[in-house]
């Protein structure tokens, strides 16, 4: 069996990676690995090789795609692979994941490892066979709104958090960042969203209601997204800068290690908080707070348009704390600090998660019934 396997974002990269893991354990099986950054720097990390890194940027509009597309084709006609297993690039841009699934031929069976609940990028006009998804929820939504073939497989990428020693992990990790015991650490988990109206003051008004927690001692723990550029970034830090509040970057290689410094994971909308969540599955105590900042009415707007959390356990399953109201953020936090939230939202993560154990199995079980033996 000949599977070409393509990633660009990081979400679904991760994902890719342990399923990539297994299938080159099986002699019969030859995988080919092309992916673009930032992902492509994700597969070496996890000392996967060869990988052949494309040599084009994401596409922004059809005008541009052509190059890609032109690739797209050429790797198809000099792989000729039997399965293609792709993840998916960010809403309104097609990576080479997307110019793949427009150029393969019907007789090559075409794959999306979705990471978040529902979303097809549909930017070629063109589905893949079918949709790998992370829970029934997700598989339903994407039927409902493409009409698509779905399958369900879990989180193959969480299935090694059972293997970490999280406590011991967890004491290791914030002793490297000097943090003592009395110390509570929010972590803010960036996203490559500054062109975003409202995003920078949804950041600044959150610091601002941080400085507000006076009888409480807090670090702000920074984690830059692998695709925020160094001028988003010192965008950010401007503002941490000038906050009055005590900061760090977050500077471990292991994202796993940046959740465990924390007591509170902060995003937008990002895949961190259902990590913090499975966090949360696996330890034998509460750990950490999964928060969604959505709270800037332009922000609202944006996460409205592309219906980012009605679709997503973070709400309908209660695995996140939403801050939606500016003016209550520092009652929020002063809550989000306290043990009783801690305990609540690590009880959700074991009532509403499922174990991922058997995603990597689900994989392997869907390629074999194509007919193609794996040994």
């Amino acid at each position: 069996m000949r599977i070409l396997v393509t990633a660009r974002d990081v979400g679904a990269a991760l994902n890719i990676i342990e399923i990539v893991k297994i299938l080159k354990q099986y002699a019969g099986v030859t995988v080919f690995i092309y992916a673009q950054p930032p992902a492509s720097k994700y597969f070496l990390r996890a000392g996967i090789q060869p990988v052949f890194e494309v040599p084009l940027p994401p596409s922004r509009s059809l005008n541009e795609a052509g190059d890609l597309l032109s690739y797209a084709n050429q790797l198809i006609d000099k792989l000729n692979p039997d399965i293609i297993l792709s993840g998916l690039s960010s809403p309104g841009e097609a990576g080479i994941d997307e110019a793949i699934i427009a150029e393969c031929p019907a007789h090559i069976k075409t794959f999306v490892l979705q990471d978040f609940w529902g979303e097809v990028n549909f930017f070629f006009g063109k589905l893949a066979d079918c949709y790998l998804c992370i829970d029934h929820h997700a598989a339903e939504i994407t039927k409902k709104r493409f009409n698509a073939k779905t399958e369900v497989i879990g989180s193959p990428r969480h299935a090694i958090y059972q293997t970490l020693n999280i406590e011991e992990q967890r004491n290791y990790i914030r002793e490297y960042f000097k943090i003592t015991q009395s110390t509570k650490t929010i972590g803010l988990f960036g996203q490559a969203l500054h062109g975003i109206p409202g995003y920078m003051e949804t950041i600044s008004q959150w610091l601002q209601a941080c400085l507000q927690q006076e009888k409480t001692k807090l670090v702000i723990l920074y984690r830059p997204h692998p695709r925020e550029s160094e001028t988003d970034q010192e965008e950010t830090i401007r503002l941490l800068n000038s906050s009055g509040l005590e900061w760090k970057i977050l500077s471990t290689k292991l994202v796993e290690e940046s959740f465990l410094a924390c007591d509170l994971v902060c995003s937008f909308f990002s895949n961190c908080l259902y990590d913090a969540a499975y966090l949360n599955y696996f330890s034998l105590k509460p750990m950490v707070i999964p928060v969604v900042m959505n709270f800037h009415p332009k922000i609202k707007k944006y996460t409205n348009q592309f219906n980012l959390y009605e679709t997503s356990p973070y709400r309908n399953q209660g695995l996140a704390f939403f801050c939606e109201f500016p003016n209550s953020l520092a009652n929020d936090i002063n809550y989000l600090l306290s043990s009783e939230c801690s305990h609540k939202y690590w009880l959700q993560s074991k009532i509403k998660l499922k174990n991922p154990n058997k995603s990597l199995d689900k994989i392997l079980n869907i390629f074999s019934s194509l007919h193609y033996q794996i040994t």
